[in-house]
């Protein structure tokens, strides 16, 4: 279990060999590219033009899948019978990604003809169905228009001005139309008609002597607008006209639609393409940090120690014509993380990178922290039912879902966790949250009749914790040689924490038993010897004067190392906050098994009769699905937050990067050498 050692490679090749060599690179699968390379006298060449011509092909592809997608969901939520459905390529979760080989996903040059006409096709597409629906957008607007003339039955031609007089068809907003009414009304030169009205306008047909200017005024200021249209035709008849347009736009771009559509059968393809194109960017990119002169190249990277000669040999076989060399990192020079760890720990690296990746020149921290995450979860959900259920689903996980995703990571995490919870339930007898072993019978007393009990464990579990951590930090100082650092710094509060630990030994067995009328039966003939209170006591004392002697001693001045001393001995007081951080770990086990077995007593007594036992156990399965899903959520957070706050707070500095040799992250695919990849 540890960080797998690099090795720094410088390459210096021929100009004419550059595409071979960086083509070989990827092939690999084992170097990661450095960027920021200088080399006196030699210039990095310009591919920005490339790397934007790329990313625009990239940026079409992906719009061109995204739109094949958008279409066929369309067109199906149009079609009510499924079987009529049309239908995408699928994935499965065993294999979420396209499988090809490096082979085949470079040789997808060849095919940029055909694709580029694909593309030309369902952008034309789009851009006709655009204008299709801004023009059905515009019908729609102007049917609304309509609706309120259809009460009329001559052509809008109709009402036109005559020599002497106006006649007028027009609007008025709904709450003027009384207004206008009796302006007309006490006007012996008008005639007027309310047509129809809608929802926020009036129709009317007025009819006025042409000398009657002022009262076309009044008319204007109360809202009133005349209606012209440019046809003369009846409204049903313009109704009629717009419906009909409609339905051959809407005809047209279902037509259109389908076209996209029809290019699901390419959709593979075009997501391997993408690919392609994603790939080449990024060798743009990489061609664009090396330092060239005319004729030769410089190329820097990392790769694992452990893949030093296939490396070379790989390289190599692209040319001859090359200067290939290998360094060892030094101390302060950065490398990227590679963990190697075995198959359990790997299941929690997910959690520390989640975090923080570790740098390359601290020690690996997740051995030890997977120890404490596994007993830790398990406490706090500690039953067995629960457990054995999530065992399942990592172990489903596991052998059913065939590629590395974080689907699988995180289900293969639960999984493994489910035996730890399985243990702990067992000690405390709890089986989907129903006692089935008597409670003076299980190893570990109830914690909700004796919550105390889970309370000191909670906390010793801390102190054990805290104390892992200052070892982990000593063990990378003395790493660094920093040997009296390591002492002084880690030794003296491991002391003390072990001295404060043994001191309330007695104490904690005097709050659980009180007044000895109510001890569990587990610990009734459990005493503590007064000896671990007397050593308890030596300890930490030892340690206090140790702490206040040695923690000001990098300050300058006497005073300064008095004043950091007794600044050291404040540190308890953090040391105290984070141990009763662990309390929560009661929490979490007692709030989910109070769930659980309020869902028992609610839905047990109803499986005594048939009519009501269908309830009961819908109600047993939903709930208890629901308080697994609710426990798991706050476990995950809860459990981490011990890990990064209390643990990784003594010694942990992160802030590495993961190593990822070039081509490694792909959007749609995945690199593999089985004979049933994916083919072009």
């Amino acid at each position: 279990m540890a960080i797998v050692k690099m090795k720094r490679l410088m390459l210096l090749g021929l100009e004419s060999d550059k595409d071979k060599i960086l083509d070989q690179v990827v092939k690999t699968q084992s170097i990661q590219l450095k960027k920021d390379i200088v080399v006196e006298s030699f210039v990095a060449s310009d591919t920005s033009e490339q790397q934007a011509e790329y990313q625009s092909q990239l940026l079409r592809v992906n719009d061109a899948i995204a739109s094949v997608c958008q279409f066929v969901d369309k067109i199906n939520y149009q079609i009510k019978d499924k079987k009529e459905h049309l239908e995408l390529p699928k994935t499965t979760m065993a294999h979420p990604m396209l499988e090809t080989t490096i082979e085949d996903l470079m040789s997808l040059s060849k095919i940029g003809d055909q694709v580029e006409n694909q593309l030309a096709t369902i952008e034309g597409a789009k851009e006709k169905i655009a204008v299709l629906t801004n023009e059905y957008n515009r019908l729609c607007s102007e049917q609304d228009k309509t609706k309120i003339f259809l009460p009329l039955t001559k052509k809008f031609g109709f009402y036109t001005d005559t020599q002497n007089t106006f006649i007028l068809l027009g609007v008025v907003p709904k709450d003027n139309a009384l207004a206008l009414m009796n302006v007309l009304s006490v006007n012996e030169n008008a005639l007027y008609q309310q047509i129809s009205q809608d929802g926020d306008n009036a129709l009317f047909v007025v009819i006025a002597l042409k000398d009657e200017q002022a009262l076309i005024d009044s008319l204007a200021s109360l809202g009133f607008s005349r209606v012209s249209f440019d046809n003369d035709v009846v409204p049903k008849e313009k109704m009629a006209q717009l419906q009909k347009r409609k339905k051959e736009i809407e005809k047209e771009i279902k037509s259109l639609q389908l076209k996209v559509a029809s290019f699901r059968e390419n959709l593979n393809q075009l997501k391997l393409y993408a690919d392609y194109l994603q790939l080449q960017q990024r060798l743009k990119e990489a061609e664009g940090t090396f330092p060239a002169s005319s004729y030769t190249f410089v190329l820097e990277g990392w790769c694992p120690a452990e893949k030093q000669l296939q490396v070379q040999e790989q390289l190599l076989s692209v040319s001859q014509n090359m200067l290939l060399y290998f360094y060892d990192i030094e101390e302060e020079e950065f490398a990227p993380t590679l963990l190697k760890n075995n198959g359990i720990v790997k299941h929690f690296e997910t959690v520390t990178n989640s975090y923080s990746v570790p740098h390359y020149h601290e020690p690996d921290p997740n051995g030890v922290m997977s120890i404490f995450y596994f007993i830790i979860f398990g406490l706090m959900l500690a039953d067995v039912g629960y457990g054995f259920l999530l065992f399942i689903v990592g172990l489903c996980a596991k052998f059913l879902i065939k590629q590395e995703s974080g689907l699988k990571r995180l289900a293969s995490l639960f999984g493994l966790c489910g035996l730890s919870a399985m243990v702990c339930g067992a000690l405390y007898g709890s089986f989907f949250c129903f006692q089935v072993i008597p409670a003076d019978k299980t190893i570990l007393p109830s914690s909700s009749d004796y919550p105390m009990v889970t309370i000191i464990l909670s906390l010793y579990l801390g102190i054990l914790q805290i104390m892992a951590g200052l070892l982990c930090n000593a063990r990378k100082q003395f790493a660094r040689k920093q040997y009296w650092d390591a002492v002084l710094d880690a030794i003296f509060w491991e002391l003390l924490l072990l001295g404060i630990a043994l001191f309330a030994l007695e104490p904690a067995m005097g709050m659980i038993v009180g007044d000895g009328t109510n001890v569990p039966t587990q610990l009734q003939n459990v005493t503590i010897p007064p000896i671990f209170g007397t050593i308890g006591i030596v300890l930490a004392v030892v340690a206090l004067l140790g702490i206040m002697f040695t923690a000001g001693r990098h300050s300058k001045g006497i005073l300064g190392k008095i004043i950091g001393g007794f600044g050291g001995l404040y540190g308890i007081i953090n040391y105290f906050s984070d141990v009763v951080s662990y309390v929560r770990i009661f929490g979490l086990m007692l709030s989910g098994a109070m769930i659980g077995v309020i869902v028992n007593q609610l839905a047990v007594p109803m499986l005594s009769s048939p009519i009501t036992a269908v309830f009961g156990v819908i109600i047993l399965v939903v709930a208890h699905v629901f308080n697994i899903a609710l426990s798991l959520l706050g476990i995950y957070i809860h459990d981490a937050r011990l890990q990064y706050v209390e643990f990784f707070g003594k010694f942990y500095e992160g802030d590495g990067q993961l190593f990822q040799p070039l081509g490694s992250k792909l959007s749609y695919s995945v690199f593999t050498t089985q004979q049933n990849a994916v083919k072009n």
